[in-house]
Protein backbone atom coordinates (compact mmCIF):
# COMPACT_ATOMS: atom_id res chain seq x y z
CA UNK A 1 0.00 0.00 0.00
CA UNK A 2 1.47 3.42 -0.88
CA UNK A 3 2.59 5.29 1.92
CA UNK A 4 0.24 8.10 1.17
CA UNK A 5 -2.66 5.97 1.01
CA UNK A 6 -1.78 4.56 4.34
CA UNK A 7 -1.91 7.70 6.07
CA UNK A 8 -4.81 9.03 4.45
CA UNK A 9 -6.50 5.88 6.25
CA UNK A 10 -5.15 6.42 9.32
CA UNK A 11 -6.72 9.51 9.43
CA UNK A 12 -10.25 7.92 8.16
CA UNK A 13 -9.49 5.73 11.71
CA UNK A 14 -8.87 9.07 13.86
CA UNK A 15 -12.44 10.85 12.52
CA UNK A 16 -14.24 7.35 12.72
CA UNK A 17 -13.26 7.31 16.50
CA UNK A 18 -14.35 10.73 17.24
CA UNK A 19 -17.78 10.81 15.51
CA UNK A 20 -18.15 7.45 17.22
CA UNK A 21 -17.43 9.43 20.24
CA UNK A 22 -19.84 12.27 19.85
CA UNK A 23 -22.62 9.37 19.44
CA UNK A 24 -21.64 7.99 22.79
CA UNK A 25 -21.05 11.18 24.47
CA UNK A 26 -23.89 13.34 23.58
CA UNK A 27 -27.68 12.70 24.02
CA UNK A 28 -29.27 9.35 23.73
CA UNK A 29 -26.86 6.51 20.88
CA UNK A 30 -29.99 6.61 18.56
CA UNK A 31 -30.58 10.19 18.87
CA UNK A 32 -27.13 11.43 18.25
CA UNK A 33 -26.64 8.79 15.24
CA UNK A 34 -29.73 10.42 13.62
CA UNK A 35 -28.93 13.74 13.63
CA UNK A 36 -24.90 12.27 12.96
CA UNK A 37 -26.51 10.70 9.52
CA UNK A 38 -28.67 13.77 9.09
CA UNK A 39 -26.16 16.20 9.06
CA UNK A 40 -23.55 13.45 6.45
CA UNK A 41 -26.68 13.39 4.04
CA UNK A 42 -27.29 17.03 3.96
CA UNK A 43 -23.32 17.83 3.35
CA UNK A 44 -23.46 15.72 0.67
CA UNK A 45 -26.30 16.94 -0.89
CA UNK A 46 -24.76 19.17 -3.07
CA UNK A 47 -21.93 16.86 -4.48
CA UNK A 48 -25.31 15.21 -6.72
CA UNK A 49 -25.17 18.68 -8.62
CA UNK A 50 -21.53 17.73 -9.72
CA UNK A 51 -21.59 13.84 -10.36
CA UNK A 52 -23.43 11.76 -13.43
CA UNK A 53 -26.13 9.94 -11.94
CA UNK A 54 -25.31 5.84 -11.21
CA UNK A 55 -25.86 3.96 -13.77
CA UNK A 56 -28.52 1.38 -13.97
CA UNK A 57 -26.33 -1.38 -12.51
CA UNK A 58 -24.79 1.11 -10.11
CA UNK A 59 -28.19 1.49 -8.67
CA UNK A 60 -28.34 -1.88 -7.22
CA UNK A 61 -24.95 -1.48 -5.15
CA UNK A 62 -26.23 1.37 -3.57
CA UNK A 63 -29.66 0.52 -3.03
CA UNK A 64 -27.99 -2.88 -1.00
CA UNK A 65 -25.81 -0.72 0.42
CA UNK A 66 -28.18 2.19 2.13
CA UNK A 67 -30.53 -1.01 3.64
CA UNK A 68 -27.32 -2.70 5.15
CA UNK A 69 -26.37 0.46 6.61
CA UNK A 70 -29.62 1.58 7.92
CA UNK A 71 -30.18 -1.92 9.74
CA UNK A 72 -26.51 -1.44 11.21
CA UNK A 73 -27.10 1.64 12.46
CA UNK A 74 -30.03 0.18 14.13
CA UNK A 75 -27.78 -2.31 15.92
CA UNK A 76 -24.87 -0.05 16.41
CA UNK A 77 -27.62 2.52 18.39
CA UNK A 78 -28.54 -0.43 20.49
CA UNK A 79 -24.98 -1.41 20.89
CA UNK A 80 -23.58 1.98 22.27
CA UNK A 81 -26.51 1.87 24.54
CA UNK A 82 -25.83 -1.42 26.24
CA UNK A 83 -22.40 -1.24 26.91
CA UNK A 84 -19.12 0.89 27.75
CA UNK A 85 -17.46 2.36 24.62
CA UNK A 86 -13.70 1.12 25.21
CA UNK A 87 -15.32 -2.91 25.19
CA UNK A 88 -18.38 -2.52 22.48
CA UNK A 89 -16.79 -0.44 19.94
CA UNK A 90 -13.72 -2.72 19.32
CA UNK A 91 -15.86 -5.71 19.33
CA UNK A 92 -17.85 -4.19 16.35
CA UNK A 93 -14.41 -3.03 14.61
CA UNK A 94 -12.74 -5.67 15.13
CA UNK A 95 -15.04 -8.54 13.92
CA UNK A 96 -15.45 -7.18 10.43
CA UNK A 97 -12.23 -7.14 8.65
CA UNK A 98 -10.91 -10.58 8.81
CA UNK A 99 -14.86 -11.45 8.01
CA UNK A 100 -13.83 -8.84 4.87
CA UNK A 101 -10.85 -10.04 4.26
CA UNK A 102 -12.61 -13.79 3.42
CA UNK A 103 -14.86 -12.29 1.43
CA UNK A 104 -13.23 -10.14 -0.94
CA UNK A 105 -10.51 -13.29 -1.24
CA UNK A 106 -13.85 -15.49 -2.26
CA UNK A 107 -15.72 -12.67 -4.38
CA UNK A 108 -13.05 -10.21 -5.26
CA UNK A 109 -10.00 -12.57 -5.98
CA UNK A 110 -7.71 -10.23 -3.26
CA UNK A 111 -4.88 -12.27 -2.08
CA UNK A 112 -3.03 -10.43 0.42
CA UNK A 113 0.72 -10.82 1.44
CA UNK A 114 1.92 -12.57 4.04
CA UNK A 115 2.80 -9.73 5.77
CA UNK A 116 -0.27 -8.21 5.17
CA UNK A 117 -2.01 -11.03 6.43
CA UNK A 118 0.02 -11.21 9.66
CA UNK A 119 -0.28 -7.51 10.40
CA UNK A 120 -3.94 -7.28 9.59
CA UNK A 121 -4.14 -10.39 12.30
CA UNK A 122 -2.63 -8.46 14.49
CA UNK A 123 -4.76 -5.73 14.08
CA UNK A 124 -7.49 -7.55 14.61
CA UNK A 125 -5.75 -9.64 18.09
CA UNK A 126 -5.12 -6.27 19.60
CA UNK A 127 -8.62 -4.68 19.12
CA UNK A 128 -10.21 -7.93 20.02
CA UNK A 129 -8.26 -7.76 23.78
CA UNK A 130 -8.81 -4.61 24.26
CA UNK A 131 -12.34 -5.89 24.65
CA UNK A 132 -12.47 -8.99 25.86
CA UNK A 133 -9.48 -8.02 28.90
CA UNK A 134 -9.77 -4.51 28.73
CA UNK A 135 -12.66 -3.38 30.29
CA UNK A 136 -13.43 -4.27 34.17
CA UNK A 137 -16.98 -5.67 33.33
CA UNK A 138 -17.89 -8.60 30.77
CA UNK A 139 -20.81 -7.36 29.41
CA UNK A 140 -22.95 -10.42 27.56
CA UNK A 141 -25.20 -8.34 25.96
CA UNK A 142 -23.21 -5.49 24.85
CA UNK A 143 -20.90 -8.18 23.54
CA UNK A 144 -23.38 -9.52 21.53
CA UNK A 145 -24.99 -6.43 20.08
CA UNK A 146 -21.29 -5.74 19.17
CA UNK A 147 -20.69 -8.90 17.56
CA UNK A 148 -23.77 -8.73 15.51
CA UNK A 149 -23.07 -5.10 14.68
CA UNK A 150 -19.24 -6.40 13.69
CA UNK A 151 -20.88 -8.95 10.57
CA UNK A 152 -22.61 -5.61 9.24
CA UNK A 153 -19.65 -3.73 8.98
CA UNK A 154 -18.35 -6.48 6.90
CA UNK A 155 -20.93 -6.86 4.86
CA UNK A 156 -21.53 -2.99 3.85
CA UNK A 157 -17.66 -2.87 3.58
CA UNK A 158 -17.24 -5.37 1.06
CA UNK A 159 -20.36 -4.38 -1.03
CA UNK A 160 -19.22 -0.62 -1.03
CA UNK A 161 -15.28 -1.75 -1.96
CA UNK A 162 -16.86 -3.32 -4.92
CA UNK A 163 -19.34 -0.80 -5.54
CA UNK A 164 -17.31 2.04 -5.81
CA UNK A 165 -14.64 -0.19 -8.12
CA UNK A 166 -17.93 -0.90 -9.97
CA UNK A 167 -18.70 2.53 -11.10
CA UNK A 168 -17.42 4.86 -13.15
CA UNK A 169 -16.46 7.65 -11.02
CA UNK A 170 -16.52 6.34 -7.68
CA UNK A 171 -17.65 9.85 -6.13
CA UNK A 172 -21.01 9.18 -7.81
CA UNK A 173 -20.78 6.32 -5.69
CA UNK A 174 -20.13 8.02 -2.51
CA UNK A 175 -22.40 11.14 -2.70
CA UNK A 176 -25.50 9.03 -3.72
CA UNK A 177 -24.77 6.45 -1.00
CA UNK A 178 -24.51 9.59 1.75
CA UNK A 179 -27.25 11.36 0.71
CA UNK A 180 -29.75 8.54 1.03
CA UNK A 181 -28.07 6.46 4.01
CA UNK A 182 -28.50 9.46 5.65
CA UNK A 183 -31.63 10.11 4.44
CA UNK A 184 -33.06 6.36 5.20
CA UNK A 185 -32.01 6.88 8.77
CA UNK A 186 -34.13 10.40 9.36
CA UNK A 187 -37.06 8.75 7.87
CA UNK A 188 -36.85 5.83 9.88
CA UNK A 189 -36.36 7.96 12.91
CA UNK A 190 -39.67 10.03 12.00
CA UNK A 191 -41.46 6.80 11.73
CA UNK A 192 -40.14 5.30 15.10
CA UNK A 193 -40.43 8.57 17.04
CA UNK A 194 -42.75 10.67 15.52
CA UNK A 195 -42.36 15.30 14.30
CA UNK A 196 -42.43 16.49 17.68
CA UNK A 197 -39.32 14.22 18.90
CA UNK A 198 -38.08 15.14 15.66
CA UNK A 199 -38.17 18.65 16.12
CA UNK A 200 -36.71 18.61 18.94
CA UNK A 201 -33.39 17.29 17.42
CA UNK A 202 -32.59 20.45 16.01
CA UNK A 203 -31.36 22.24 19.20
CA UNK A 204 -28.73 19.85 18.82
CA UNK A 205 -27.32 20.90 14.98
CA UNK A 206 -23.61 21.06 15.89
CA UNK A 207 -23.63 17.26 16.33
CA UNK A 208 -25.32 16.87 13.08
CA UNK A 209 -22.63 18.77 11.18
CA UNK A 210 -19.63 18.30 12.98
CA UNK A 211 -20.74 14.18 13.64
CA UNK A 212 -21.45 14.26 9.73
CA UNK A 213 -18.47 16.27 8.36
CA UNK A 214 -16.12 13.52 10.49
CA UNK A 215 -18.02 10.57 9.28
CA UNK A 216 -18.68 11.53 5.63
CA UNK A 217 -14.78 12.16 5.79
CA UNK A 218 -13.84 9.00 6.96
CA UNK A 219 -15.89 6.64 5.11
CA UNK A 220 -15.38 8.85 1.87
CA UNK A 221 -11.41 8.42 2.53
CA UNK A 222 -11.47 4.48 2.95
CA UNK A 223 -13.86 4.18 -0.21
CA UNK A 224 -11.49 6.10 -1.80
CA UNK A 225 -8.62 3.73 -0.73
CA UNK A 226 -10.57 0.41 -1.90
CA UNK A 227 -9.88 1.77 -5.18
CA UNK A 228 -6.11 1.99 -4.88
CA UNK A 229 -5.41 -1.47 -2.54
CA UNK A 230 -7.00 -4.11 -1.36
CA UNK A 231 -10.49 -4.04 0.08
CA UNK A 232 -9.62 -6.15 3.18
CA UNK A 233 -6.54 -4.51 4.09
CA UNK A 234 -7.77 -0.71 3.95
CA UNK A 235 -10.67 -2.67 6.14
CA UNK A 236 -7.60 -3.38 8.56
CA UNK A 237 -5.43 -0.49 8.57
CA UNK A 238 -8.68 1.61 9.28
CA UNK A 239 -9.95 -0.23 12.61
CA UNK A 240 -7.28 0.78 14.13
CA UNK A 241 -9.57 3.71 15.37
CA UNK A 242 -9.77 1.96 18.55
CA UNK A 243 -6.85 3.00 19.21
CA UNK A 244 -8.12 6.82 19.25
CA UNK A 245 -11.18 5.68 20.46
CA UNK A 246 -9.63 4.47 23.49
CA UNK A 247 -7.78 8.20 23.75
CA UNK A 248 -11.17 9.67 23.35
CA UNK A 249 -12.74 7.47 25.83
CA UNK A 250 -10.52 8.29 28.35
CA UNK A 251 -9.93 12.48 27.82
CA UNK A 252 -13.75 12.96 26.93
CA UNK A 253 -15.74 10.12 28.86
CA UNK A 254 -13.47 8.79 31.51
CA UNK A 255 -13.00 5.64 30.82
CA UNK A 256 -10.16 3.99 32.76
CA UNK A 257 -6.69 2.99 30.87
CA UNK A 258 -5.96 -0.59 31.97
CA UNK A 259 -2.68 -2.53 31.53
CA UNK A 260 -4.76 -4.49 28.75
CA UNK A 261 -5.91 -1.65 27.05
CA UNK A 262 -2.10 -0.57 26.41
CA UNK A 263 -0.39 -4.22 25.95
CA UNK A 264 -3.40 -4.20 22.86
CA UNK A 265 -2.72 -0.86 21.63
CA UNK A 266 1.24 -2.12 21.34
CA UNK A 267 -0.09 -5.36 19.51
CA UNK A 268 -2.60 -3.22 17.51
CA UNK A 269 0.65 -0.65 16.19
CA UNK A 270 2.69 -3.50 15.63
CA UNK A 271 -0.08 -5.32 13.02
CA UNK A 272 -0.32 -1.70 11.40
CA UNK A 273 3.35 -1.40 11.26
CA UNK A 274 3.66 -4.26 9.77
CA UNK A 275 1.49 -4.00 6.77
CA UNK A 276 4.28 -1.80 5.73
CA UNK A 277 6.98 -4.41 5.71
CA UNK A 278 7.89 -5.48 2.60
CA UNK A 279 9.75 -9.04 2.50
Amino acid sequence: MDFFIFALVLSAAALHAGWSVIIKAKLDPFASLTLVSTGWSLLALPALFFVAPPAPTLWLFVLASVSIHLVYKIVLSATFAAGDLGQVYPIARGSGPLLTIFGAAVIAGEHLALHEIMGAVLIVSGVMLVSFRGSAKFERKAVGFALLTGFFIASYTLLDGLGVRYADDPWTYVAYLFVLDGGSMFFYALYRQGPAQIKAYARHWPIAFIGGAMALSAYAISLWAMTQAPIGLVAAIRESSVLFAAIFGMIFLKEKLTLWRAIAAIVIVAGIALTKVSF
